[in-house]
C-alpha cells in the first residue's frame, strides 16, 4: 500500500512538473471541448455497401437424401423453380394410393340408386296407403329404408371428401420433397450432393436477388428532415463501377444516433439487367434530389433567357 501511494505521489510530481514546463516554452494545453465524448460525423460515415435485395439460405422443411440437384452455381431461377428434390420414392406411393381413394365413386352411385328405389316405395306404398290397400306399418318400414339410404349417401358422400382431402395433405407432403426459388433469383452458392443425408439444419442452397440492390448509410444530423422517401438522388459508386448512380430513397429513420449524431436511410439501386454487382462502395454527397436539382438547372436556364430577352429589348435601335 505505501509502495503505491509513493508511485501515485511520483506521478502527481513528474505531471506537474511536464505541464510547467510546457507552459515556460509558451505552449497552451487546451481545455476539452464541451462535446467530448460525442462522435462527429465522418465522411466514411456517409459511405455503404450495395448490397442485394435480397439473400435467403434456401434448407429443406423435412430431413431426407438429397436426390437431385437441378441448377448450377450462377443460374438464373424463376419464381417456384425446382432447385433440388429429396429421395421422394414413398410419398409418390402415397399420393398415389390416395388419388385412387378419391377417385372412388362406386359407393356414392349404390348409395344414391337405393336411395331412389327406396323413395319410389314410399311414394307407391303411400299412394296405396290412400285406396287402404297398405297397411300404416309398411308404409313406416318404408320410410325408415329411405331415410337409411339417405344416411348412406350423406356418409359416401362425406367419405369422399376426406379422401381428397387427404389426396391434399398427401401431395403437400410429396411437394415438401422439392426444395424451390421462392422469387426471381441467381444461384450464388450450392452446399450439397446427390446421396447426401439432409437434416434441415443447414442451407443447402444461397439465393441472392440481383435487379435491384439496396445501400444503407448513416447520414450527419444537419440532413434529417431534408431526406425525402420516394425521391431519386446521386450515388457515386466506387470501383468497378465508377461512376454516378441513381437511388431511390425507401426508408429514413425517424431516430436519431446519440452517438454518432447521424440516422439511417435505405436506399434502392435499379439494377434490372443485372449489370451491376453487389458490394461495391457507394457515397452520397447531397441531400437534394436529382429532380430538385435538374429543377433548379432548368429554371436557372429559363431565367437567364428571360433576362437576355429583357436586355435585348432595352437596347435601342
Amino acid at each position: 500500500m505505501n509502495r503505491t501511494r509513493h508511485w501515485r505521489a511520483r506521478w502527481a510530481i513528474g505531471a506537474t512538473a511536464w505541464v510547467l514546463a510546457l507552459s515556460c516554452q509558451g505552449v497552451t494545453i487546451a481545455e476539452p471541448p464541451e462535446t467530448a465524448g460525442v462522435v462527429v460525423p465522418s465522411l466514411a460515415m456517409m459511405h455503404g455497401h450495395a448490397r442485394p435485395y435480397r439473400v435467403v439460405d434456401l434448407k429443406p422443411s423435412i430431413k431426407g437424401t438429397l436426390k437431385t440437384i437441378e441448377v448450377s452455381e450462377g443460374d438464373d431461377v424463376e419464381p417456384g423453380q425446382i432447385l433440388a428434390t429429396l429421395d421422394d420414392r414413398l410419398a409418390q406411393a402415397a399420393v398415389q394410393v390416395a388419388q385412387a381413394q378419391a377417385d372412388q365413386t362406386a359407393r356414392i352411385h349404390h348409395a344414391q340408386h337405393a336411395l331412389k328405389l327406396a323413395e319410389n316405395l314410399v311414394a307407391r306404398l303411400t299412394i296405396v296407403g290412400e285406396a287402404r290397400v297398405a297397411s300404416e306399418f309398411e308404409l313406416d318400414k318404408a320410410r325408415a329404408s329411405r331415410d337409411q339410404a339417405q344416411e348412406t349417401l350423406a356418409e359416401a358422400v362425406e367419405n369422399q371428401l376426406l379422401a381428397k382431402r387427404k389426396l391434399e395433405l398427401e401431395q403437400v407432403r410429396l411437394d415438401n420433397h422439392y426444395v424451390r426459388a421462392p422469387f426471381r433469383a441467381k444461384v450464388l452458392k450450392i452446399d450439397g450432393v446427390p446421396g447426401e443425408m439432409l437434416d434441415g439444419a443447414e442451407a443447402l442452397l444461397v439465393l441472392v436477388q440481383l435487379d435491384n440492390l439496396k445501400a444503407e448509410l448513416h447520414l450527419p444530423i444537419d440532413w434529417f428532415g431534408k431526406m425525402q422517401v420516394g425521391e431519386q438522388y446521386g450515388m457515386q459508386a466506387s470501383k468497378p463501377v465508377d461512376r454516378t448512380l441513381s437511388g431511390r430513397l425507401l426508408f429514413a429513420a425517424p431516430v436519431i444516433d446519440a452517438g454518432t449524431r447521424t440516422f439511417r436511410c435505405v436506399f434502392e439501386i435499379p439494377n434490372a439487367d443485372s449489370r451491376l454487382p453487389a458490394g461495391f462502395v457507394v457515397k452520397l454527397h447531397s441531400p437534394t434530389p436529382l429532380d430538385a436539382n435538374r429543377r433548379e438547372v432548368t429554371d436557372s436556364k429559363h431565367s437567364a433567357a428571360v433576362k437576355q430577352v429583357s436586355v435585348n429589348r432595352t437596347r435601342p435601335e
